[in-house]
């Protein structure tokens, strides 16, 4: 039987030593996990497609991670939703009103989900509480999308390109443009002419709205008293009759 050297030992001894301590990693992760996990609370959010995302994807809010997803079901309607459980810190505060969205966090298509914050005055979700989920948007719309938006822009190009492909339509362009300069010169003009007129011809002017806001005045006065007193009109007429009988009777005098 062989004898083990002092190099033997130490080897044993070193791989025993490693072999200890990553069980005791594993072993107060584990318990570290199980306390955490004692001191937090789960609530639920219900989504009509989840792009896939699995148990243990991060959550967080306002872009810290705040938990992560516990559990994923089905639950067969009507209506068919999936569920996810999720589990928070206990420092966590949630309202009223919050509601959850899966996200991509980088290119390669990490998913997490995102909690939206509530309403800051209502009240704060206990364990147990159910959000609404907002549905990720599917890859296969966006590239159906991206179509949609590449043929759009083609006709548009397209459609350009005849109106203004040919050198008649170009030509007309470029007289449209000219004749837009010149009209917007002989408006500022006028307008310069105009305020001078205005400036030159001020007294005038002022003195010409005053006497229409008497005019109105008096108007107005006078209205009012053949509303009061509509025979005023007649007896006017009168005196007005006598008056021209008069002056006749002068005349022929």
């Amino acid at each position: 039987m062989a004898k083990f050297t002092a190099e033997m030992k130490v080897g044993i001894f070193v791989s025993l030593s490693l072999l200890i301590l990553a069980s005791m990693i594993v072993y107060f992760g584990q318990f570290n996990r199980y306390f955490a996990e004692r001191s937090g609370y789960e609530i639920k959010a219900l989504f009509q497609f989840t792009g896939g995302i699995e148990k243990g994807a991060p959550v967080r809010f306002r872009g810290v991670e705040i938990g992560r997803v516990n559990g994923v079901e089905v639950h067969y309607g009507p209506p068919t939703r999936v569920q996810l459980s999720l589990w928070l810190g206990p420092e966590v505060k949630l309202t009223k009103g919050a509601e959850a969205v899966i996200s991509s966090a980088n290119i390669m298509g990490d998913k997490y989900v995102e909690i939206l914050p509530g309403s800051e005055e209502g009240p704060v979700l206990g364990p147990g509480s159910i959000i609404e989920g907002k549905a990720p948007v599917r890859l296969e719309r966006l590239v159906q999308l991206g179509e949609e938006i590449t043929l759009k822009l083609g006709e548009v190009v397209e459609s350009v390109r005849r109106i203004i492909g040919g050198k008649e339509s170009e030509e007309a362009l470029r007289q449209t443009i000219k004749s837009t300069q010149i009209i917007t010169k002989n408006l500022e003009g006028v307008t310069g002419n105009l305020n001078g007129i205005l400036g030159d011809n001020k007294e005038n002017i002022e003195a010409i709205v005053k006497n229409f806001r008497e005019l109105s005045e008096t108007l107005k006065i006078f209205t009012k008293e053949l509303e009061e007193h509509p025979t005023i009109l007649l007896r006017g007429k009168r005196k007005v009759r006598k008056k021209t009988s008069e002056r006749k009777t002068r005349f022929h005098q």
